[in-house]
């Protein structure tokens, strides 16, 4: 099940808009149920989901896709227009060495990313402090062929899904966190055969390594 984000938009029409697991995008209204547009960003057959709850900001729809951890996926983030669902700009989360990282609404091809596009530029971002929130341990260590390299947080810890929240009236951030360790030995690299719609780790036993016990 996907998240959901509401805009008002048209005049002050309420709309909703989600993704699902088909690959489709749906902006739904919020006072009939009918759609309003469907725009398909992701192909499920390649193992492509849209689990995230977009992100809707001044006429415009953030949406992008997971499984980037399947052979061949990349992972995205669409600009969609709120009204139409026409694409206006696409940014591939890891370098593709060079290659348009946005596409539609204009020539962007002079590396502009969707940041830059829409009035935040990442040299304007500055950080104040950092504080760890789940066991931090090997973030840095080299992965191999030859043993298994433990690291904290895991390949299914952290702080993913659901970001932190902030409650004004206790000045508190709530960051929901998963504290789970990983331990991984890569395969050799002549032995790596990828299948479409498969997990891609380059780990020993394909899969995402050994979990261990969770830390607290």
């Amino acid at each position: 099940m996907s998240g959901s984000s509401s805009l008002d938009s048209n005049h002050n029409a309420q709309q909703i808009f989600r993704g699902v697991d088909n690959g489709h995008v749906y902006a739904i209204d919020a006072e009939s149920g009918k759609t309003v547009w469907d725009v398909t960003i992701a192909d499920p057959a390649r193992g492509e989901t849209i689990p995230m709850a977009p992100v809707a900001w001044n006429g415009m729809v953030f949406v992008g896709n997971a499984g980037g951890d399947n052979f061949a996926v990349a992972g995205r983030v669409y600009a969609l227009d709120a009204a139409t669902a026409g694409k206006d700009g696409l940014l591939y989360g890891v370098d593709r060495g060079g290659i348009d990282q946005t596409v539609g609404g204009g020539n962007h091809g002079n590396g502009d990313t969707l940041a830059s596009k829409y009035g935040a530029a990442a040299n304007t971002l500055i950080l104040r402090y950092q504080t760890p929130v789940t066991t931090r341990l090997n973030t840095g260590a080299p992965l191999t062929a030859r043993r298994f390299t433990r690291f904290c947080p895991g390949s299914q810890g952290g702080a993913e899904w659901n970001g932190p929240a902030y409650h004004p009236e206790l000045n508190l951030i709530f960051v929901p966190t998963n504290d789970w360790c990983t331990s991984v030995k890569l395969a050799p690299p002549e032995t790596l055969k990828g299948q479409i719609g498969k997990p891609w780790t380059g780990s020993q036993n394909g899969a995402f390594g050994k979990m261990g016990p969770s830390e607290k």
